[in-house]
């Protein structure tokens, strides 16, 4: 990963300004506080820096995984990695395997790339903004970022894309195009809200 403070300021910022913005806009018409919730696998790395700054904000952590808990940790790096993964685990408010239940075949594909797609799938179809750290290259294995991103902008899902190249320099992608204007997270915000 590029620079991990960098890239954890940058996630804290895109879902602080979730935060505020839906705060803002539901103040004046609610008597209850809107909850906040991240989906996330919890994979190494920015994964892990997001479910972490979600919970310092007051989200709830709900965790797709491609398999079970042990399984999964198996794919990590090391102890360190693995005891991070149970931290996290045990503040989530949900945990749970994605099944697969579309095997037009009638056999579930069971392969490790399988799991990993669809846990990530599971993240696009019911997330209102997609937060991505992603280096902007090509697809290089099935249910990778690039495939999700592919599949998020397929869907007409809002994405905060946070390149890893420059962290600070945050893009919104939505149906009309990109921006790198702080106000663009309102105006998606707003958009979900509305349509709720």
């Amino acid at each position: 990963m590029a620079d991990p403070d960098a890239v954890r300021l940058a996630i804290h910022a895109v879902l602080s300004r979730v935060r505020e913005a839906a705060s803002a806009i539901s103040r004046p018409y609610s008597r209850y506080a809107p909850a906040f919730h991240l989906l996330s696998s919890l994979a190494e790395g920015s994964d892990r820096l997001a479910a972490d700054s979600a919970l310092s904000l007051g989200y709830q952590l709900h965790c797709p995984l491609p398999l079970s808990k042990d399984a999964y940790a198996h794919d990590f790096d090391g102890a360190a990695s693995r005891a991070e993964f149970r931290s996290l685990i045990e503040r989530a408010t949900d945990v749970f395997v994605v099944q697969d239940h579309t095997a037009a075949s009638g056999v579930p594909d069971d392969s490790r790339e399988a799991a990993y797609e669809r846990a990530g799938r599971y993240v696009v179809q019911f997330s209102d903004l997609l937060v991505t750290v992603w280096d902007g290259e090509e697809l290089r294995g099935r249910g990778g970022t690039a495939q999700m991103v592919d599949e998020a902008i397929d869907r007409g899902l809002p994405i905060a894309w946070i390149p890893l190249d420059d962290p600070r320099r945050i893009r919104i992608r939505t149906t009309e195009g990109e921006s790198d204007d702080p106000e663009a997270i309102a105006r998606i915000v707003r958009t979900v809200l509305d349509g709720k």
